[in-house]
């Protein structure tokens, strides 16, 4: 006869048996562990959050640089001289506002064709002024 078969099934307090729910104890750790968990989720998301704000106006500040660029460009070479000149504007791209500086100078007196161009611009986000600047030298072509 199998002795395993016909062993008394145990009661409170043997082996498995014994308990039946989760104490205070470990509902208390697993919720403190799950709380942290979320806290360090949802700074991660604001974080990003931020991180995502400024790279869109990054993005936006770049391609109104690419077009002041063009245009001021094409000015310098409609022209077909470069004249020392400095100007102030503010501008709105894709809803926001840049404030933008731009600044032509001749190369030297040795290369009358070739002009630097310096544009800068800036805007602001939370409580800073963030700013980009971009310089280039444009050829005349006589």
């Amino acid at each position: 006869m199998n002795t395993a078969q016909n062993a008394p099934v145990p009661r409170f307090g043997y082996g498995l048996c014994r308990r039946s729910a989760f104490t205070l104890m470990e509902v208390m750790v697993t919720l403190v562990i799950l709380s942290i968990g979320m806290v360090g989720i949802y700074r991660a998301f604001l974080s990003s959050l931020n991180y995502q704000e400024h790279i869109l106006a990054r993005l936006h500040a770049v391609n109104a640089a690419s077009d002041e660029f063009a245009r001021a460009e094409n000015d310098i070479i409609q022209s077909h001289e470069c004249v020392p000149s400095s100007a102030a504007a503010s501008s709105v791209y894709s809803g926001r506002t840049f404030f933008l500086e731009r600044t032509a100078v001749p190369f030297s007196e040795d290369y009358k064709g070739i002009c630097g161009l310096h544009i800068k611009l800036s805007w602001p986000q939370k409580e800073t002024i963030r700013e980009l600047t971009r310089a280039s030298f444009v050829y005349i072509p006589e």
